[in-house]
């Protein structure tokens, strides 16, 4: 399979090794996106809260905001974060 694509096939499989190698459940997942990853915790793992990560959710929002906004509203997002 191709890890680059991160399906979900491919996560499914990494999910259910690491069961099978012990791990009964996780709490918390931290996403980033990547096709299929949210779905394969929550197939394995079915209990996991899925959150995504502050990082990349950061990014993507500062994607919807134009150049000239930007530095007051990441200034407005510390206070937050």
């Amino acid at each position: 399979m191709d890890r680059g694509q991160g399906n979900a096939q491919y996560w499914l499989g990494v999910l259910n090794e690491i069961k099978n190698r012990g791990v009964e459940d996780i709490m918390i997942a931290s996403v980033d996106g990547l096709t299929g990853f949210g779905n394969a915790i929550g197939a394995v793992f079915q209990q996991a809260e899925m959150q995504r990560c502050i990082v990349h959710q950061i990014r993507y929002t500062t994607k919807f905001v134009n150049y000239k906004d930007l530095k007051p509203f990441v200034k407005d997002l510390k206070a937050i974060y």
